[in-house]
């Protein structure tokens, strides 16, 4: 058997132990938190295990499973205001909280992708492709943006950062050398430059006719630094992130004021990433698609020769 079909065969097989341990870093798994970890500016990362409730005109206020607090405690606010002013000085009274975890995500699966990236480049450099001309550019441009995607996805897990960082919806700018530096709130090891700085000016929330949040805008003001203080607004909200010099900037949450819980003014969670294999991937996923479809409509007398 030809050198370029037994890498074909391990790449298949890889590729298969791939699919699976991909599908299982997927799927999301819940473990109790502790409850001391949860706070009300980072209380979107938590969920609490409840049944489904109906207000009293039947419609569903809050979902059962488990629902990030985030949710669960507006949903408490329109059904039980009391109960509601209760968890706001004690978070515990909502009963054991959870976090989040990916059943496998490691070092491993990256090195398996590069494996796979590997043979994918061997398979074409060695392989003999017969058939129309168009079908063999198909079988290049298929085979090239895997190996690319795959690239993409191990470079992205090595040099991507993301922070989540909170700020006061009151119109202010953050002080001192570093005022474009942003820290995670939860990791003070992470930190990323946005290069500008950030001013969160007004909060926005619609809500349906159950009291439940509809949507959140926020108006943000960004500016160079002390040295350039023109302000430019721009406009966020939540799943519809604004691009940074070259960061992705997101709205996670929204907290609001209350004086007597030590809140004075509203805030906002915010994530800032900043990936610089995003243009890389999308590449590998565009050339996958079409070197897909390509060979698709010019099979004709197309695949490999073994004679």
């Amino acid at each position: 058997m030809k050198f370029y079909k037994i890498s074909c065969w391990i790449l298949a097989g890889v590729f298969v132990v791939v699919l699976i341990l991909t599908l299982l870093s997927n799927q999301t798994h819940y473990r109790e938190a502790s409850p001391e970890s949860v706070t009300r500016e980072n209380c979107i990362y938590y969920y609490v295990e409840t049944e489904e409730v109906r207000g009293s005109d039947g419609k569903v206020v809050m979902r059962g499973g488990y629902v990030p607090v985030s949710d669960y405690l507006p949903a408490i606010q329109s059904i039980n205001p009391v109960e509601y002013n209760a968890i706001e000085k004690d978070y515990t009274r909502m009963g054991p909280f959870y976090e989040t975890y990916l059943l496998f995500d490691g070092p491993i699966l990256y090195m398996l992708l590069g494996v796979v990236a590997v043979l994918l480049v061997i398979c074409v450099c060695v392989s003999r492709i017969y058939g129309t001309k168009t079908y063999r550019i198909g079988f290049f441009v298929l085979h090239g943006g895997l190996a690319v995607l795959l690239l993409g996805f191990i470079f992205q897990s090595a040099f991507s950062q993301s922070v989540s960082f909170i700020l006061n919806v009151n119109g202010s700018y953050p002080s001192g050398q570093e005022s474009t530096v942003y820290t995670d709130y939860r990791d003070a090891t992470k930190r990323l430059d946005l290069g500008v700085e950030l001013s969160a000016t007004e909060m926005q929330v619609s809500t349906y006719d159950n009291g439940m949040v509809k949507e959140y805008v926020l108006t943000l003001e960004t500016r160079k630094g002390i040295d350039d203080n023109r302000a430019v607004e721009r406009t966020l909200r939540i799943n519809h992130p604004i691009r940074i010099n070259g960061n992705k900037v997101y709205l996670m949450s929204h907290v609001e004021a209350n004086p007597a819980a030590g809140y004075p003014t509203d805030a906002v969670v915010l994530m800032a990433k900043h990936n610089p294999m995003e243009y890389t991937i999308l590449f590998g996923i565009v050339a996958t698609l079409a070197g897909t479809v390509i060979m698709c409509l010019f099979r004709k007398d197309g695949g490999d020769n073994d004679e």
